[in-house]
């Protein structure tokens, strides 16, 4: 894909516009994680007794987080 970008203008366009924001890419990121980890604890703490098999432990948490952020309805 990436010898794809010599050939196409616009995937030329994408690949600078990437090296261009890149440290606001990983802040974004990073931050991103950071919530992440943050809330999921706070759900766990906030759930875990009234929902003990839905939220057994941080981890799982943690995957409630990520498939409820990423899920589209």
């Amino acid at each position: 894909m990436f010898k794809l970008s010599r050939y196409s203008k616009s995937l030329k366009t994408i690949q600078y516009i990437f090296k261009e924001t890149k440290a606001e890419l990983s802040i974004t990121v990073f931050v991103t994680f950071v919530l992440m980890i943050l809330s999921s604890t706070l759900i766990y703490y906030i759930e875990h007794d009234t929902q003990p098999e839905k939220f057994a432990s941080i981890g799982d948490a943690v995957w409630w987080a990520v498939a409820t952020s990423t899920k589209v309805s």
